[in-house]
Parts: C-alpha cells; sequence; structure tokens
C-alpha cells in the first residue's frame, strides 16, 4: 500500500469516527465522557412513530416543525433505541444543566437547596398544617390514603393530603368543587409550590378582596400539594436522577428505574406495556397504585356522575358542575381531552373554550391533548370520561427545575390567575366559560350614605380568550346584572338585569344602583355581564360601605387589576350609557338638589 493510499484510508478513518462522535455524543472529548444520564434529541417520522415514542421513553419536549422529541436517558434508554435503529444527538446544555451539582444558597436555611423559592416536601406538608391551624373557618386538611411507601411501611412514606379551602360555617350554603392537583410527576418542582401559594393568596386576602370571599364563600377548593410524595422524597434527595415515577419496588426491582408513572396508571383509556423500566410504565393494572387509588376515590366522592358510560356521551353542558386541573411542567401549555385517542370529545367546543380562557391568563397555548403526543390513562380523561368534569393538564414553565426568578415573575402571577378563573366558572363552566367578564369594577363614591346610589364603573368584556390560531369568537356586550350581598343564583339575591343592546364585545360604562334597604356596614356588589349569544359570564364583586348617616369622605375603590397576556381589543365608552338615564337621572337630581 503506497503512502498517498494510507494517508487516505486514514483520513476516511477520521472521518467515521468524528461523524460518529457526532452522532452519538455531539463533539464530547474522550477523556470528558458524558454522565449516565443524557438528553437526546431524536427524529420521529410521523405521529404514530411520536406517539410510540412517548409511550416507551421520557419524551419532555416535542418540537413539530423539526419533527424531533426530547429524551431523557440512561444507558439503557440508549441501548433500546439503538437496537431499534434510532440514531440521535445529545444536548449538552441541557445534559449538563440536569448534572450540574446543587448547593444551597448563602444563607439559604429553607427551601430545596440552590431553589429557595420551592419549599422541600417536608415544608410544603408543615406548610399545610400551618393553614389548617391558622384559618380553621376556612380549612379543613383530609386524610385521602396513603403513598405506596406508607402501604409498606406504617412508619415510613407519607399520608395522600386534600387541602380544602372554603366557608365551613356555612353548611346550608350550595357550593361548587374546584379540584387542583400537583407533583404526580416528581421531579416537577413548580406546580407543588403553585397550588401551595393559590393556597396562601385565597386565605391571606379573604377578609379584604370581595373576589376572593366569595369565591370561597360558594366554592370548595381541593388541593393536592404532593401526588407522589415518595417519588419527590426521591427527587429532592438525588436531584440529577429526575425521578418520575412512584417508588413501588414491584416495578423494575430496587433500581432507579422502578415504579409506575402515576399519569399512566388511571382507568380511562388505560393500556398496559410490558417492560416495567420503562419511565412512562402505566402499572400492572389500571388504578393499582395506591395514590390513584386515593385520588379517585376522593374525587368520586366530590362530584357527582354527570357522563355516561360510553366515551361519545355528551354531558348536559346546562347543569353539569365542577372543574379539574392537574398541574404538571413543562412546556407552556392548556391541554383539554381527550389525549387517548385523537378523537375529540363530546364536549370538545365547550373545553376548547375554557381552556383559551385560561391560556388567555397564564399566555399558555391551548391544545387538544393529543397534539403535544397521545397519554393513556391519564388523569384528565379520567375525570372527564367517568364523571364529566371538565379536566385540564396545565404544563407550567420551561424546565422541571425552573429558575426562582421565573417562577416568581412568570409561572405563579400568570397561572394563579388562570386558577381564579376556573374556581369562578366551577358552578356550571361548560356554560360560564362562553359569558363575558366583568373587569374594572370600581366605585366613584365609598362609603355612601344610607339610601344613597352607589355609582359604579365596569368594563363587560367577551375577548378574554386566547388569540392562539383561530381564537374564540366573541359576541357584543347584551346585559349586566348586578345584585347586593347574594350573587344571583342565590335565593334572596333579587338580581336586577339592565339592557344594554351594545353592538361591541367590550363595553365600559357606569351605572347607578340604589342602596334603600341597605343596613349601615360592609356589604358586597356582585355584577355579571350577558353577551348576544345568550351567555352569562361568572361575577365580579367588589366591597363597599354603608355609613351610619354621617357625611362620608368620598373615596376611589378600585378592584384588582390583571395584567393579561393578550391584547385588549378597542372599546367603545360612553359618559352615561342611554340605558342608564333612568338609573343614573336619581343620583344627578340628589346631587343637583
Amino acid at each position: 500500500m503506497t503512502t498517498k493510499i494510507l494517508r487516505l484510508c486514514l483520513l476516511g478513518l477520521v472521518a467515521v469516527l468524528l461523524l460518529t462522535t457526532l452522532i452519538y455524543s455531539e463533539a464530547v472529548l474522550a477523556n470528558d465522557p458524558l454522565p449516565e444520564q443524557q438528553v437526546l434529541i431524536v427524529h420521529y417520522a410521523d405521529r404514530n412513530q411520536l406517539a410510540d415514542l412517548a409511550n416507551r421513553y421520557d419524551v419532555v419536549e416535542v418540537d413539530p416543525d423539526t419533527q424531533t422529541v426530547k429524551i431523557f436517558s440512561n444507558q439503557i434508554t440508549r441501548d433500546a433505541l439503538a437496537e431499534e435503529g434510532f440514531v440521535w444527538t445529545v444536548d449538552l446544555p441541557y445534559t449538563n444543566m440536569i448534572n450540574a451539582e446543587v448547593k444551597p444558597l448563602a444563607g439559604q436555611t429553607t427551601g430545596i437547596p440552590g431553589y429557595p423559592c420551592y419549599r422541600t416536601l417536608a415544608e410544603i406538608y408543615e406548610s399545610a398544617d400551618a393553614l389548617a391551624a391558622t384559618y380553621p373557618d376556612l380549612v379543613e386538611l383530609i386524610d385521602i390514603g396513603n403513598s405506596w411507601e406508607k402501604t409498606q411501611n406504617p412508619n415510613a412514606g407519607w399520608d395522600m393530603e386534600v387541602l380544602v379551602l372554603g366557608n365551613r360555617n356555612t353548611p346550608s350554603v350550595p357550593k361548587s368543587d374546584a379540584f387542583f392537583m400537583s407533583g404526580i410527576h416528581a421531579r416537577e418542582w413548580a406546580p407543588p409550590e403553585l397550588n401551595l401559594r393559590l393556597a396562601e393568596y385565597l386565605l391571606e386576602n379573604y377578609e379584604t378582596n370581595a373576589d376572593v370571599k366569595w369565591l370561597l364563600d360558594y366554592n370548595r377548593v381541593h388541593l393536592v400539594l404532593s401526588t407522589n410524595p415518595d417519588g419527590r422524597m426521591r427527587d429532592e434527595a438525588n436531584q440529577n436522577v429526575l425521578w418520575r415515577k412512584n417508588t413501588n419496588n414491584n416495578y423494575c426491582g430496587n433500581s432507579n428505574n422502578r415504579g409506575a408513572d402515576l399519569n399512566r396508571n388511571y382507568p380511562y383509556g388505560w393500556e398496559y406495556n410490558s417492560y416495567e423500566c420503562d419511565e412512562t410504565y402505566a402499572g400492572s393494572s389500571a388504578g393499582s397504585e395506591p395514590e390513584t387509588a386515593a385520588i379517585m376515590n376522593y374525587a368520586l366522592s366530590v362530584f357527582p356522575d354527570q357522563k355516561g358510560p360510553d366515551p361519545d356521551d355528551l354531558v348536559n353542558e346546562l347543569f353539569a358542575t365542577g372543574m379539574f386541573i392537574d398541574l404538571h411542567s413543562y412546556s407552556r401549555l392548556v391541554l383539554w381531552p381527550w389525549g387517548y385517542t385523537y378523537d375529540t370529545a363530546p364536549n370538545d367546543a365547550s373545553l376548547r373554550v375554557m381552556s383559551y380562557k385560561f391560556a388567555y391568563y397564564n399566555g399558555h397555548t391551548p391544545q387538544k391533548s393529543t397534539e403535544l403526543y397521545p397519554t393513556t390513562g391519564s388523569t384528565d380523561d379520567w375525570m372527564y370520561g367517568e364523571l364529566g368534569v371538565p379536566g385540564f393538564c396545565f404544563e407550567v414553565g420551561d424546565t422541571f427545575h425552573q429558575s426562582c426568578s421565573v417562577f416568581e415573575n412568570d409561572i405563579n402571577p400568570n397561572n394563579q390567575q388562570a386558577l381564579l378563573r376556573a374556581i369562578k366558572i366551577a358552578r356550571r363552566p361548560y356554560r360560564l366559560a362562553h359569558g363575558p367578564e366583568v373587569t374594572n369594577l370600581s366605585l366613584q363614591t365609598n362609603p355612601v350614605l344610607p339610601g344613597q346610589n352607589l355609582v359604579v364603573n365596569y368594563t363587560a368584556d367577551d375577548t378574554l380568550y386566547s388569540t392562539y390560531r383561530t381564537g374564540v369568537p366573541s359576541s357584543s356586550i347584551d346585559s349586566i346584572r348586578y345584585s347586593f350581598d347574594k350573587p344571583s343564583w342565590i335565593s334572596g339575591s333579587n338580581a336586577k338585569t339592565i339592557a344594554l343592546r351594545t353592538q361591541v364585545p367590550k363595553y365600559t360604562a357606569v351605572f347607578a344602583a340604589s342602596t334603600t334597604g341597605l343596613t349601615p356596614g360592609q356589604h358586597t356588589l356582585f355584577v355579571e355581564s350577558l353577551d348576544g349569544s345568550g351567555a352569562w359570564g361568572p361575577p365580579t364583586a367588589i366591597f363597599f360601605t354603608v355609613s351610619d348617616g354621617s357625611s362620608p369622605t368620598p373615596t376611589f375603590t378600585p378592584t384588582l387589576t390583571l395584567t393579561p397576556t393578550a391584547t385588549p381589543t378597542p372599546t367603545f365608552t360612553p359618559t352615561i350609557p342611554a340605558s342608564d338615564y333612568e338609573i343614573y337621572l336619581p343620583f344627578i337630581l340628589s346631587n343637583l338638589l
């Protein structure tokens, strides 16, 4: 062999080696080997191959534009992918991030090391106990079962707990139910903290914010802060494993791949897969895991069965009640059923509208679940398919261990607004989601003298939906309705309707309401609006005071102003709408005289 030929052969061999290195390790040097846990970028051919990958591997991101997925992997995963003929590149920045050593910040004494905004599991349970002790009239802490570890050893594991918020002193007042759960995948740190912060916000503002007060007076809010406590403990102890499943030792032995994926274990659309070490292993049978059984039994005790047994059975939207949201991370999505099939759910139109409503406030992308990829045995499919309760999945943030700055400035405030809307429509979710909201509610004079008219500023808005793709059609504002001290659906509210008949979907105006008959002291004004399609929206409330007869000092009392993520449409703002002259005139005359 000549020197020239030998040189060419060597160059060819080097090229092959370099190409192989690029394919499998993205230019990682031999003396700097990749860690066991790697993030792979894998190409998929079509939606069927995507569904297969998502069913068997830990797919954490999907990019439909490039038809690639990111998969969390260990050597077992990589061997299986290679055997099937897949090639991949390694996302080095992401791989380095999930393997980075995490240490407490300087002076940090609470929270997860390096992430002080996230309470540890023990601190989450302690906070729930503290809320129950501090607000006994508004909080009930219920033990609904045991985690898998506790079923094996009563001195290990955790109780499955529900934090129930609502006015406990008014058992005769009809209440609706909203159920939010978090932490079903152990490595997802933002959702449990988001859920706990929601509880703290509602309780801390109950006495001072009329909108919060009515939510807890006329609803029960059920919060499962940690749906997978055993897995969360494993993730906190060894962060770079990024634990997903529960810790059931009957599956995949005593390894870091043991356990069942609790969000594949629910009976609706459940599918058996034989490989126990898969990150999406669905358990030995539908509902096999104690954590799953605890949630199902509790939900069955809370919600009426509002849906027939056939998947195509329609929920009666006029009367159905309740709301369910499973908080996950990540991908910034609001997902609605079905997830187990590409078919649309029988109530798809209203589920879509609800998703677009939530997405307006948290800025996420609303999608039917299968637009991401199919998921069998999920919580939201079971809740809707079994009970007819509208079920959703919020995928918050951009990573499992989200930075505290993103959590504090984005995830928590924006998703909190979406969750508050979910509680607002829980009484009749399929109908109220279609109706306009009342915003910018404020009073021109507060307090008022006995019998004096209350002058109210408001905006009725039917445009507060995500504009993703085709968005949600808006209707013109038809009417508003107001009542004192009780919302309109409660007996004795004596609600009054003001016809507007506008031609615009967002309408700002003023009305005057007589306070004759109201006793001195604090009262609540409820205002709702109706659109041209005949759909009423949920109420917005504000406190006001009727004085004891002495001259009041006028004050301007605004309600909380939201910062929406969508661009509002232009509004038509008359000084006094013609339809309000009759109501407004007595106030003008009383002040002139």
